[in-house]
């Protein structure tokens, strides 16, 4: 493929816009040289051939997104862009550096905000907007957060609007999404063209995860000495505020991987989990069957005191050969619930092979709770915990389904 510049559009004031790969002589900027020559010589069905690929692998992932606005709530592929942009190492010191300093402000505004509120009577900012604001917590006046970090996580949207000018577009600072899409567009790129990688210095961000997970436990109340960091899923449609799925996460696991396989195991069957006290997906897996329930099981019942009034089942699955224990109110559907577990499990597994050790999900919606524990017991037997129900003390019952899961790996 022979690249071709056209003479840029200018306005008075200048370019009408930054051209990231050629400067305004027509020459290729120093950066992406290397990548200029790479996509020179590669002819434009290949380069069709790796965007429809990506596509397909997005789709058959279940990396996705919803489109705003979009009452269906049909997903679809990530983008990709065949051809990446490339920040230098100094733009991006530029950028990572004004970022920073912009959320440091922003930290300090909301401490002010809900302490001393000197913002508001210099007047810098009209008391209304701020106090008569539907999002602003008056519950909050006073209270002091661990750290006094308020923005734990953040996306910031920048624009380029020049060789070496930025504008930020807005701050995300409540429930800031999309960095997932980033880890996966570069798994991809290496993924297709891994020789790229041996031509560039390229910067890592495998990492993120693991940033993540030390910026997290860093504000851990005082006296926690080993914090469990908890990620928490929406498992439903995007007007859907139900199931949700939490899963600890301990000291170095990879959180972004969890969300992502974990979202495609619950979404797999029809679109949402089957979780007792809703409707419950109509599907079995074949490979689990019926088994008598032991004694010690049936006895377990009396111990699962948080769960309300539940009844002992058991499946085989003759895939993993594990045991599927079920504690469940009397009247759910075992085998739409084993299936779900069945998948969960799976993906939990497949997450401790790739270095994530997630031991528990917990799915809640309301009072409506569902753990699901599964425990190695040696020579490659395994077996599964599920117990749910109505639960109004999630600490009791999850102390209870450490206790019933010992007993039975004891037996």
């Amino acid at each position: 493929m022979t690249p071709t510049q056209a003479a840029p559009a200018r306005t008075e004031r200048g370019p009408a816009f930054h051209n990231e790969m050629y400067a305004e002589d027509g020459r290729v900027r120093p950066h992406y040289e290397h990548y200029s020559q790479w996509l020179t010589d590669k002819p434009v069905e290949f380069l069709l051939q790796k965007q429809r690929e990506a596509n397909a692998l997005y789709t058959r992932l279940g990396i996705t997104f919803a489109v705003y606005g979009d009452e269906g709530g049909v997903e679809r592929a990530i983008p990709f862009d065949i051809v990446p942009r490339i920040i230098h190492a100094d733009a991006w010191k530029r950028i990572s550096g004004g970022a920073c300093q912009r959320l440091r402000a922003l930290n300090a505004f909301l401490k002010d905000i809900y302490h001393g509120q000197d913002i508001l009577r210099a007047g810098v900012i009209p008391p209304e907007q701020v106090l008569g604001n539907k999002l602003y917590r008056a519950e909050m006046r006073g209270f002091d957060v661990p750290g006094d970090v308020y923005v734990h996580i953040a996306g910031v949207d920048v624009v380029r609007a020049g060789e070496d000018e930025f504008f930020v577009l807005e701050d995300n600072l409540r429930t800031p999404s999309g960095v997932s899409y980033m880890l996966e567009n570069r798994r991809m790129m290496m993924r297709l063209f891994p020789e790229l990688f041996s031509r560039m210095s390229v910067a890592p961000i495998d990492h993120y995860t693991n940033v993540l997970l030390e910026n997290l436990r860093s504000v851990a109340p005082a006296g926690v000495a080993s914090p469990t960091v908890v990620v928490l899923t929406p498992l439903g449609g995007p007007a859907d505020r139900g199931p949700v799925l939490a899963a600890a996460a301990p000291r170095g696991g990879a959180l972004a991987l969890l969300e992502i396989l974990s979202r495609r195991a619950a979404e797999g069957r029809a679109g949402r989990p089957a979780a007792p006290g809703h409707d419950v997906v109509p599907a079995v897996s074949p490979s689990l069957a019926p088994a008598a329930v032991p004694s010690r099981a049936a006895a377990l019942t009396r111990g699962l005191t948080a769960f309300g009034d539940v009844t002992a089942s058991v499946l085989r699955d003759a895939e993993s050969e594990a045991v599927l224990y079920f504690f469940l109110p009397a009247g759910d559907d075992v085998p739409a619930v084993g299936a779900f577990a069945q998948d969960l499990y799976a993906v939990m597994r497949k997450a401790a092979g790739s270095g994530a050790v997630f031991r528990t999900a917990i799915l809640r919606s309301g009072d409506t709770l569902l753990v699901i524990q599964p425990e190695e017991i040696g020579h490659g037997r395994s077996i599964v915990i599920v117990a749910g129900g109505s639960v109004t003390r999630p600490g009791l019952a999850y102390r209870q389904v450490e206790r019933a899961a010992a007993t039975l790996m004891s037996a």
